[in-house]
């Protein structure tokens, strides 16, 4: 028999499994609690505006909010918390009234998130693009000329500068906050790989998560005569970590790049990738050496954010099967949605319909993966 190769792609699906709580909707839970910690401590520091400090004060001087600020009642409400200084009911207040955050915290693109401004409620990278394309759009849409065009890319670059500054913070925030998360192992998943990929030949791993939960397994692999390797494709909690958007085939990026903007393009994980070596590093040397490979999807959304890398993988003609693996949690008329849902999102990466029936496995030949959490979004 010819021993095959293998690319495996890691997504947060894979850290759900474990029942980790690394979901985008874990961490926007963590970041009310950040915020209730910060309004706690009186004090002025990064994440709650001055403006909402002062509102704070005068609450304390007058016994009542200043009701020249929008939603005053609801802030004089949570005044009130603050002064009784119980931090899970301001969590809950919180969440009952997202609407006000934005009045509180500096970061106003996270405000938007919990004001649920975007189409998909705190898929941050998408989020942020969608903010980068109102802009363009902006820009693009505009009939100033001459010293008020000038003026308007001027105004819109403060705009762009105060974002990215928006999405470092977060990406700040979001590394502590996952790296204050213990990792376990899950013996089905142990079993899983040992059982699925005997008799293969080399294996690359590409894990699209920050976590390191994938190098639990690393020793149980190499153990049954495999050659094995991990790319953290987008760094892990040791390191700087890319976060942004990561798919430059689309037209408004085209836009964006064409208007000679540099702001536009700073969080573009494009760019990001050539911070270091690994990009170019795997692609020029072990993708070629894996000659012929399958290539299995545990746990990744295939959304357009990582459109780009994935792209590069799936239409490599020396890519012959793509797994997209079923959720083994789920009863089978959802696993079928969950398979249908990841096959969609596949097609927008793979080049025509032709390949992708060629290459993508069906639903009924395609491996389940062991016990996976419901819970969000994806990190």
């Amino acid at each position: 028999m010819i021993k095959r190769n293998s690319i495996i792609i890691i997504g947060n699906g894979f850290d759900l499994a474990h029942n980790l709580p690394t979901s985008y909707n874990d961490f926007a839970n963590h970041y009310l609690e950040l915020i209730s910690e910060h309004l706690l401590s009186h004090q002025e520091n990064t994440i709650i505006r001055d403006s909402f400090f002062e509102y704070l004060q005068f609450f304390n001087r007058n016994g009542e909010g200043n009701v020249n600020y929008s939603n005053h009642k609801k802030l004089t409400n949570l005044a009130i918390l603050i002064q009784d200084g119980i931090k899970s009911k301001i969590e809950d207040y919180l969440k009952l009234n997202y609407n006000i955050i934005s009045s509180i915290i500096k970061n106003h693109f996270i405000a938007n998130l919990y004001n649920d401004t975007y189409s998909n409620w705190f898929d941050i990278e998408n989020a942020f693009f969608e903010e980068l394309v109102q802009i363009k759009t902006d820009i693009k849409n505009s009939l100033e000329t001459g010293a008020r065009l000038k003026k308007l890319i001027s105004l819109n670059k403060i705009k762009l500068n105060k974002l990215n500054d928006d999405l470092t913070d977060i990406k700040e925030k979001l590394k502590d906050y996952l790296q204050s998360i213990d990792l376990k192992l899950n013996p089905d998943i142990r079993q899983f790989f040992r059982s699925k990929f005997r008799g293969r030949h080399i294996i690359h791993i590409i894990n699209f998560n920050y976590t390191n939960t994938i190098d639990l397994y690393k020793s149980q692999i190499s153990s049954q005569g495999l050659t094995i390797d991990v790319l953290n494709i987008h760094g892990n909690l040791n390191e700087n970590i890319i976060f942004g958007y990561g798919n430059d085939k689309n037209d408004h990026y085209q836009d964006m790049k064409n208007l000679g903007i540099d702001e536009f393009l700073e969080n573009f994980k494009t760019f990001e990738y050539l911070n270091n070596n690994r990009y170019s590093k795997y692609f020029k040397e072990h993708i070629r050496l894996l000659n012929r490979f399958d290539v299995y999807v545990l746990g990744h959304s295939l959304q357009q954010t990582d459109k780009t890398m994935l792209s590069t993988i799936f239409n490599n003609n020396n890519c012959l099967e793509i797994q997209l693996l079923k959720r083994g949690d789920q009863i089978e008329s959802d696993a079928f949605k969950s398979y249908r849902k990841l096959l969609f999102s596949a097609s927008r990466i793979i080049n025509n319909e032709d390949i992708l029936r060629d290459k993508v496995i069906n639903y009924v030949d395609t491996l389940a993966f062991p016990k996976e959490s419901t819970k969000g979004n994806t990190v």
